[in-house]
């Protein structure tokens, strides 16, 4: 239940007029009903309309009321004012008629426009149908017009397809959603794990594949890693190389050498450490605040020695880092402290080490500004692009949005403008096929809960709790407390979090496993999902699954940052 300080019966001493904080109450109220629509959430817009209406007015009003009932008779979060509030105020208002035209304005209530300069007069309830609760916020927010018509949530049983064309961008990006001249998605989780070739067939459907292969041909890059988590930057570059090479091979062009080199990687965390070791076999460092300027070998803890940890200057193979610094600074589920956190001294050290780089690839939550964290980082030598993508944008059904980057020396490289950012990402579009349910394919049991989950899931599944889609419910988070999460309003697999560990489907009866979250991914963990992708099994034996569902929390999709190395492999070239 959502336990709300009581507000004071006597009216507040006088306060100054401030626009700016009403303005961020109605943007929180605002926020609140359009991501949770529980019982609590309702009664903390109230609140917060309240708190609204107190910043909206320079004077005192004697004797204010608030209608707190939720009843059909009276309006919901509407102010009532008495005759005597309203002479008060008649000389603000700018409407000194107002009293004498409508004399049951007082029983009726009234708002201010976000100004507080305008008085809103409404009708007799009965002539009247209820005003909601973000109908009201709509007119504190839009200078008091008519009342708007009452907003309908659409049904969660309407097809994810309908809902779909509907959308610009899908949450929290500003890239649009693919059309209908795009092809579809991937049916199946199996069939996703081709998603390096797919991107290769649309980029020759729109660009033309002699143009594609040609310009990939001179893709050499020595690159390296840093934050690598599991190594899905890795597994993404492996991917493409991997059928980059095959095209060449069905063209008769085997190329000589490899795209790729590896030359290392940087990870604090030892569970991870772990798995990069036993997977990719390439160096690993286990902190980045570790590096100096004149470093040039540090302890590996794939090798168990002392390694080099310089990039070496090669012509014609540009020196690349990779990298998704910390976002508990700018994520909204994190402390949100940004430059202040203590996190941060990891952002300032990472591009500190870029400084050595030529190209950098940058991955985070999409409140992290790449483009000026570069800028005010390393300086006017460098030059960023970045867009915030989903891999509901490459036609897959998980949500994941997130902001990714290409920093580049503009001194050495330049952005081929036959190659705009914004033509290679709508042509790796799709359509998405699969469903939150899709991703519990693999075959097991059903899962045992206990007492406490089960009693969390009946309150899922009570549609007065819990109003969004119940495909896949996080059985971790309280409905009673305003936190419970399900599957997106179109379906999909909802973003998993670092304490994602139980994701339950009500269809298959169980939590979603470490396996299948890795695979949402694009990360392969059997040898055929191996061999489909062209990277190698992810190694996750002895790997505790507290362990195992953090990393799962801290991935990038394949089909993200896949997009972004292709685009920058095709965009760039060497001045």
């Amino acid at each position: 239940m959502c336990l709300l300080p009581p507000l004071p019966q006597e009216p507040r001493p006088v306060r100054c007029f401030d626009v700016e904080r009403r303005k961020k109450l109605l943007a929180l109220a605002d926020t609140l009903l359009n991501t949770d629509a529980t019982e609590s959430t309702g009664r903390t817009v109230r609140y917060l309309c309240k708190l609204a209406a107190a910043h909206a007015e320079p004077a005192p009003l004697p004797r204010l009321t608030w209608l707190l009932n939720r009843t059909v008779d009276e309006y919901d979060a509407l102010i009532s004012f008495d005759a005597s509030s309203i002479r008060h105020m008649q000389h603000i208002a700018d409407t000194p008629d107002l009293f004498e035209r409508d004399p049951q304005v007082t029983a009726h209530g009234a708002l201010l426009e976000a100004e507080g300069a305008t008085m809103v007069q409404y009708r007799k309830p009965l002539q009247t149908k209820q005003l909601t609760i973000k109908e009201a916020i709509k007119l504190l927010s839009h200078g008091g017009q008519k009342p708007p018509a009452r907003v309908i949530k659409p049904s969660l049983k309407k097809s994810a397809a309908k809902k779909q064309i509907r959308r610009k961008c899908w949450p929290k990006t500003n890239t649009t959603i693919a059309g209908e001249d795009h092809p579809l998605g991937p049916a199946s989780v199996p069939a996703s794990f081709d998603w390096a070739r797919q991107f290769l067939l649309r980029l020759f459907r729109v660009f033309g594949k002699r143009a594609v292969l040609a310009k990939l041909a001179t893709w050499k890059w020595q690159a390296a890693t840093v934050f690598s988590g599991v190594g899905c930057a890795e597994s993404a570059l492996l991917s493409i190389e991997h059928m980059v090479d095959k095209e060449n091979r069905l063209q008769g062009t085997p190329l000589r050498g490899r795209h790729v080199n590896m030359m290392f990687q940087v990870e604090w965390e030892p569970a991870c450490q772990k798995v990069l070791a036993s997977t990719y076999k390439v160096c690993c460092f286990s902190d980045v605040m570790e590096f100096q300027r004149d470093s040039t070998f540090l302890y590996c803890t794939t090798h168990k020695k002392m390694c080099k940890c310089k990039m070496s200057i090669i012509p014609k193979r540009p020196r690349v880092i990779l990298a998704g610094p910390p976002c508990t600074s700018y994520s909204n589920m994190g402390k949100g402290l940004k430059k202040d956190d203590p996190v941060f001294k990891c952002h300032e050290k990472f591009y500190s080490v870029a400084e050595d780089a030529d190209i950098l690839l940058l991955e985070n939550v999409p409140e992290y500004p790449i483009e000026d964290m570069v800028r005010d980082e390393l300086g006017a030598e460098w030059t960023a692009v970045s867009a915030k993508v989903d891999p509901r944008h490459f036609g897959l059904g998980c949500a994941r949005p997130r902001i990714y980057g290409i920093a580049w020396r503009h001194a050495l490289f330049r952005w081929n403008s036959q190659y705009p950012l914004e033509s290679i990402l709508d042509a790796l579009k799709a359509r998405p096929r699969m469903t939150a349910n899709d991703y519990y394919f693999l075959d097991c049991p059903p899962s045992r809960l206990t007492d406490s989950e089960d009693r969390n899931l009946q309150d899922y599944l009570n549609p007065q709790l819990f109003k969004e889609d119940t495909s896949c419910v996080d059985l971790t988070q309280l409905v009673r407390t305003g936190r419970g999460r399900g599957s997106t309003a179109d379906g999909h697999l909802p973003t998993l979090t670092t304490n994602t560990g139980k994701l339950y489907s009500k269809d298959h009866k169980r939590f979603l496993t470490v396996e299948e979250q890795m695979n949402s991914h694009g990360l392969p963990t059997s040898l055929e999902q191996a061999r489909a992708s062209g990277s190698p099994k992810l190694d996750l034996q002895g790997i505790c699954q507290t362990s195992a569902v953090k990393m799962a929390g801290n991935c990038m999709n394949l089909s993200c940052v896949g997009s972004f190395i292709l685009a920058a492999a095709l965009g760039l070239e060497q001045v």
